[in-house]
């Protein structure tokens, strides 16, 4: 397990860790590997048009990151519909014992949403939505089955922190995901989001690769988090691009490059949607410790659909 999180990495290096995992999963998997970047490089086009067809302009990252403010994008209403009824009915709920570390954040979303509320999936596995995703990473990616989770409707809130005397601390302090590397994270904003709802903070690709040069990041015994003071030494506090912005407002992010944090001082309880898109050859060991969470599918599913949420779908499309 101690190759599973960021902060017990440090030691070996993350940096190093994650391309030995990155090794060990080609390994296991290079032929699905394969077989999906052939079919971004050649198919991608019949796969988004069979999956629906794109009804936005294209959307592409640049520098690590996207945001789009249209509100148009395909069952975007639909998703703050039905995740307004689950918030209202578990919005503000004391968290489980035991879970102090990241008590001022926590999913509310369960395994049955995923049936009971559609657009939950509908709108991560739109061909707009997936069109970006995979022109960004070149590949056929898998919504997260293990860390983080591929779907979280995430919660912050101050009101449940159990040690709000400690500072800032875990995933309110800047760090890379080193889960996969490229890898997208789909950010939805469920509510309008103001300075005091702990709003999710970034710095461009760009900017985090000069910091991470400077305080040689993811090397061996550097910490995986990182206190504003270090990084502010580096880079101008006005590099930092903040998300107190209006529901419905999506950002496209590379969390490997973009450093990033969030949940801090949410006095106003912050909600956003949160899809992890990785490739099937990750940078850390978390499948080889952990068990799988499986999204449900259908035999009407596209095959873009069944790749994005099947690891093993690539296989029964391959010539």
């Amino acid at each position: 397990m101690s190759l599973v999180h960021g902060e017990h990495m440090e030691l070996f290096g993350t940096g190093n860790t994650m391309r030995l995992a990155k090794r060990a999963n080609q390994l296991q998997f290079r032929r699905i590997a394969e077989s999906r970047e052939r079919l971004c490089r050649v198919e991608l086009p019949a796969l988004l048009a069979e999956n629906g067809g794109s009804t936005v302009p294209p959307i592409d990252l640049v520098d690590g990151w996207h945001l789009d403010r249209s509100g148009t994008l395909p069952h975007l209403d639909q998703l703050i519909k039905e995740s307004g009824e689950i918030i209202a009915e578990r919005g503000l709920r004391p968290k489980k014992a035991g879970e102090a570390e990241r008590s001022f954040f926590q999913s509310i979303q369960k395994a049955d949403d995923f049936t009971r509320y559609p657009s939950i999936l509908n709108f991560a596995l739109s061909s707009d939505v997936l069109g970006a995703v995979c022109r960004y990473m070149q590949t056929i990616p898998v919504l997260s089955r293990t860390f983080p989770q591929g779907v979280r409707l995430a919660e912050s809130s101050i009101t449940f922190d159990a040690r709000p005397q400690d500072g800032y601390r875990s995933s309110q302090l800047y760090h890379l995901d080193h889960h996969d590397t490229p890898m997208v994270y789909v950010i939805v904003l469920l509510k309008d989001v103001t300075e005091r709802g702990g709003p999710f903070t970034f710095l461009s690709d760009s900017v985090s690769t000069r910091a991470a040069a400077a305080m040689r990041y993811q090397t061996r015994a550097v910490d995986y988090r990182v206190p504003d003071e270090t990084m502010y030494r580096h880079v101008a506090r006005t590099d930092a691009q903040v998300m107190a912005l209006p529901q419905g407002t999506v950002l496209f992010l590379d969390s490997s490059r973009c450093f990033h944090y969030g949940s801090r001082d949410a006095y106003d309880p912050r909600y956003q949607m949160m899809y992890a898109y990785t490739s099937v050859c990750r940078t850390d060991f978390s499948e080889w410790f952990t068990n799988v969470r499986p999204f449900p599918g259908t035999a009407h599913d596209s095959r873009l659909r069944r790749l994005v949420l099947d690891k093993d779908a690539a296989a029964s499309f391959s010539p």
